[in-house]
């Protein structure tokens, strides 16, 4: 044990005035006051490895001489802790009780004080003060009433207990605490995700007891979500994927669940499935397992009935042209023909430039052209059409001019002159 006195810092001057005071006091004639001995703070439950501090205060209306607090096993002495109080009327003891083995123990404090009117001084009502040493782990137990699969349940409850005669304290989930009344027996019920700090996954459950033992972790691991559904990749119609962002011309899915995939079911229509942490559902289009062309809705199930839905559009229709523009470009020497498509398309002939359902191509001759195009989820079409061509030349030919006969000097005569008067 630690044995921690109350510090006397008294300078030497001080201490030659309060000399003679202190001597007058040391031993009275006729002084039969006992000291008085109260316990300031003390641990009731604690380990070995904790510090635990027991505080005594002893009083004297004349002067102390020693402060005890001895240690008992059943009647068995285990520890002596005595310490001189030199003299003083008020004395203040502190003991480190840490490192005493697991057990039950009584300790029982007294004082003396200097009187000298027997061969002892006033001895203190003896206190008596039980303690106890745990040094063993609560201890956490799954109640019965959870289902699991593969180690995965949606709630859990527990029961705790400290079997040293300790008390439960309280409990941790991942970090978040939880008071509970202090009792030998302790419940920690319906832990799922959202109660208690629990997750989703694994989570961390400890149990402390009033002595500051620390159960053993218990990793419970929390599923309260459907199987999830990952659009594969690849080309093949068998187990690949053709087109995107959930509208598609065949699709497949990797389904997966930590507790096992067990129903599917896709337009209300059940499909057959061996409940695995991983499963396939491939080759998806119009036809086969109860797909549609437009939305579909896969419906899937974990072995613990937790369900996620998910939505796909299957689309398996070709696009159409819609409206075609033709003009001629005089000032280049070509045709410019604009096509309108009925679903935005990419188009695989050379020549082509535009976007989603509108595309233009030039073209210097009026032969018939065939344009190829697929939409977006790889549906294919084409188109044959014949381009505009230059307009005709209208050529206007010069009129006719009538000829006109010369005249000439002997074809000209001049009228006759009236003679005047």
């Amino acid at each position: 044990m630690k044995h921690l006195p109350k510090p006397l810092a008294i300078s030497a001057l001080v201490a030659a005035m309060i000399a003679a005071p202190m001597a007058a006091h040391a031993a009275p004639v006729g002084d039969t006051t006992k000291p008085v001995v109260t316990v300031t703070s003390a641990p009731s439950v604690f380990n070995s490895g904790a510090s635990a501090l027991l505080v005594v205060n002893a009083t004297d209306d004349v002067g102390l001489k020693r402060v005890t607090a001895n240690v008992y096993s059943g009647t068995t002495l285990v520890d002596s802790n005595s310490v001189s109080a030199g003299g003083v009327t008020d004395y203040t003891y502190t003991v480190d009780l840490q490192g005493l083995p697991q057990g039950s123990y009584t300790i029982k404090i007294n004082a003396e004080d200097t009187s000298t009117v027997s061969a002892r001084g006033n001895i203190a009502s003896t206190l008596t003060l039980p303690i106890v040493v745990d040094n063993t782990k609560p201890v956490i137990t799954l109640k019965s009433g959870s289902t699991f699969v593969n180690g995965w349940t949606t709630v859990a409850s527990f029961g705790l207990a400290d079997n040293a005669g300790g008390q439960i304290d309280y409990v941790t989930v991942n970090g978040v605490k939880k008071d509970l009344s202090n009792n030998r027996w302790s419940d920690l019920n319906s832990v799922r995700p959202g109660q208690f700090g629990a997750v989703q996954g694994a989570n961390t459950i400890i149990a402390y007891d009033t002595a500051g033992n620390a159960s053993d972790a218990y990793v419970l691991y929390l599923d309260t979500t459907g199987p999830t559904a990952t659009v594969k990749t690849g080309t093949s119609s068998v187990d690949g994927t053709a087109g995107a962002n959930g509208v598609y011309r065949f699709v497949s899915f990797k389904l997966h669940d930590q507790a096992n995939v067990a129903f599917i079911s896709i337009n209300n229509v059940v499909k057959s499935v061996t409940p695995n942490v991983w499963s396939d559902l491939n080759g998806l289009t119009v036809g086969n397992n109860g797909v549609v062309e437009g939305l579909n809705t896969l419906v899937l199930k974990d072995a613990l009935g937790n369900q996620s839905t998910y939505t796909f559009v299957i689309d398996v229709t070709a696009p159409v042209v819609t409206g075609i523009s033709s003009v001629w470009n005089a000032e280049k020497n070509r045709s410019e023909t604009t096509l309108t498509f009925s679903e935005p398309v990419t188009v695989s002939t050379q020549g082509w430039y535009g976007s989603g359902t509108s595309w233009t191509r030039a073209l210097y001759n009026t032969k018939e052209s065939n344009v190829a195009f697929a939409d977006l989820v790889g549906n294919p079409g084409s188109y044959a059409f014949t381009p505009v061509g230059a307009p005709p030349v209208i050529e206007f030919a010069a009129p006719a001019v009538e000829s006109v006969p010369e005249v000439s000097d002997e074809t000209v005569s001049e009228a006759p002159v009236e003679p005047t008067e």
